[in-house]
């Protein structure tokens, strides 16, 4: 579009959009969805969006909102609109136009409601451990006590089998799970958890779990208990779910629970992020005079990283629109990177947009895609589509605007040579080697064996491969690894340790140069280099036997393997330049082809 080339810029240079960008930026529809291919401007369109909704069409920047899922990308849009100039003149001062749906929800709740000093503190980061103490007092009440022995190990829970620590953090974690799935999607719905509930567990014959009491495990066969651990885990999680809330909002129920020594900080809070946008979403529907002011000039409503929608937010945007009449809706994302399954989020929000707008004026819905890659050169480009094409049947397209071929590699950690050092001192072997054993003892485990100094050598020997390179960025699904059961943190001291030793690259550079996280937390990230460990079958993809136990919200196997893929489309495509797999074999590498082996 010549006029963003001609008289928009940005930090002094102009601010150019292709031709998808801009027949997505300039369509005025009442719905439009952008389906936005990785690398290919999404941030970079919804920029655009609001520049020419002020700057071209007269749109008054208070009269858009822009919705995103976290604070750092609220920040990133509006330091960036606070600096896009039109003709040499800054076009929105002190932007502030993209804000979370969690902060914009406060603000909401804050202003109108009268109890508002009276909620309290959010719960955020201690969520998990407020959770833990509603599961503990569960485990102190008979009944309770015995459905979560029955459904952790299959016994009876008499003769004082109570739940360790260890497995009641266990429990407390997998009831965070569900409490926050359940509110995602039942707290902006029709129905409520429990009468879902008991349809779910009704077309699954669960009614056997009831009689837990007579309940002779072991002569179960393997489908029967399955049905029986999904049964038990929906119903302790729906009480959990009643009393986690319970106790967050009635206070006489907070003081009981918060009565005992070491727990009095429970009453401090009042709320949490998904409550508070719930209770926004409710008060704008209220038709409150001061929201009305608020919100009912409100003309254009932008959401990012759509693909992460689920039923809670969309109360909030149907809210909003019966306030904002004729509000318009713009949102972009890429249902290939819908990878929050497990938080709550559906891409099925994402794929049958015009589905869920069908009762706000669905029929004037558009949908456009932006397909070109300006981050990754074109064989990590092509690799990326061909994995998707193969793995999911996904016929869209995605090209890359570079012009260099860069380099991928799947490498085969058995194939690299090592002498191994039965102890550190062991001199039959090179100097180098007896380093490498070492640097892996720095990993933190307990046993040392060969195939993990094999491991950290691949690795090390990649990373000494690519010292030009400005940022390096090593992945791997979760946080504990499959190397020896080393955490990523401890392979990455382990591999720090070796690399300064060794004089290829010193700790400080490697604290500047190289970063280690999981695939999860490089969403949005970047490198020249990146790093994929442990693509193997049993790490990623693997199909959690607890699965099942997550139907209620629709988890299948089949819907997790896909949410797998996703994320592995989404650490490939962060790199740049350079991308390296390591692999044995199996699992994802039958979908890249022929030609990626070193």
């Amino acid at each position: 579009m010549r006029w963003f080339k001609n008289e928009v810029t940005y930090g002094g240079e102009p601010y150019v959009i292709d031709a998808e960008q801009a027949a997505a930026v300039v369509d005025d529809s009442m719905n439009t969805v952008v389906v936005a291919r990785a690398g290919s401007g999404k941030t970079r369109t919804l920029v655009a969006k609001v520049v020419y909704l002020v700057a071209k069409r007269g749109v008054l920047p208070e009269e858009i909102l822009a919705f995103v899922f976290n604070a750092n990308a609220a920040r990133e849009i509006n330091e960036r609109l606070s600096k896009m100039q039109v003709n040499g003149e800054i076009v929105i001062p002190d932007a502030r136009i993209a804000v979370t749906f969690h902060a914009f929800s406060r603000k909401i709740v804050y202003r109108v409601s009268e109890r508002a000093l009276k909620i309290g503190e959010i719960l955020a980061d201690e969520k998990e451990k407020f959770v833990r103490e509603i599961v503990g007092m569960m485990a102190r009440e008979e009944k309770w006590r015995k459905m979560m022995r029955l459904f952790i190990d299959g016994a009876s829970g008499e003769d004082g089998a109570v739940l360790s620590e260890e497995e009641l953090l266990g429990f407390s974690k997998m009831m965070t799970t569900f409490i926050n799935r359940a509110q995602q999607k039942y707290l902006g719905g029709e129905l409520t958890l429990g009468e879902v509930a008991k349809e779910h567990l009704g077309k699954r014959n669960n009614s056997l779990c009831l009689d837990y009491e007579n309940l002779n495990f072991a002569a179960l066969d393997e489908g029967m208990r399955d049905a029986m651990r999904e049964g038990l885990f929906v119903k302790l999680g729906v009480e959990c779910y009643r009393r986690y809330h319970q106790t967050l909002l009635d206070d006489e129920v907070k003081e009981k629970v918060s009565g005992r020594r070491g727990v009095e900080w429970i009453r401090d809070f009042g709320t949490d992020f998904n409550l508070i946008v719930s209770w926004a979403s409710k008060m704008i529907m209220g038709g409150d005079e001061q929201i009305l002011d608020f919100l009912g000039g409100v003309k254009y409503l932008l959401i990012d990283e759509y693909q992460d929608f689920s039923q809670l937010f969309l109360a909030m945007v149907l809210a909003i629109r019966q306030v904002a009449k004729g509000a318009k809706l713009f949102v972009v994302g890429d249902d290939w990177q819908a990878i929050n399954r497990f938080a709550g989020s559906d891409v099925e929000y994402f794929r049958n947009f015009e589905k869920y707008l069908a009762s706000d004026g669905g029929s004037g819905c558009a949908r456009y895609e932006i397909t070109t890659n300006y981050r990754c050169d074109r064989m990590i480009v092509e690799l990326a589509r061909r994995f998707m094409r193969k793995s999911m049947k996904e016929r869209g397209n995605f090209r890359a605007f570079s012009k260099k071929s860069g380099k991928v590699l799947v490498v085969d950690p058995r194939e690299t040579e090592v002498g191994y050092a039965l102890v550190p001192y062991d001199l039959r072997v090179s100097a180098e080697d007896r380093i490498l054993r070492e640097a892996t003892e720095r990993m933190g485990c307990a046993v040392v064996k060969k195939s993990m100094v094999r491991y950290l050598k691949t690795v090390l020997m990649i990373v000494a491969q690519n010292l030009g390179a400005k940022e390096i960025l090593i992945l791997h699904r979760n946080n504990e690894t499959n190397i020896g059961g080393a955490s990523l943190a401890g392979f990455g001291e382990g591999l720090k340790w070796g690399l300064d030793r060794l004089g290829v690259m010193s700790s400080e550079i490697f604290e500047e140069k190289v970063r280690l996280m999981t695939m999860h937390k490089s969403k949005g990230l970047e490198a020249d280099v990146v790093i994929i460990l442990g693509a193997d079958e049993g790490v990623i993809p693997k199909l959690h036997p607890d699965t099942m136990l997550y139907g209620l919200f629709g988890e299948t196997d089949e819907v997790a393997l896909d949410d797998q893929k996703r994320l592995f489309y989404v650490a490939m495509t962060r790199a740049k330049r350079q991308l390296y797999i390591i692999s044995e074999g199996g699992g994802f590498m039958k979908y890249l082809g022929k030609g990626v082996r070193a």
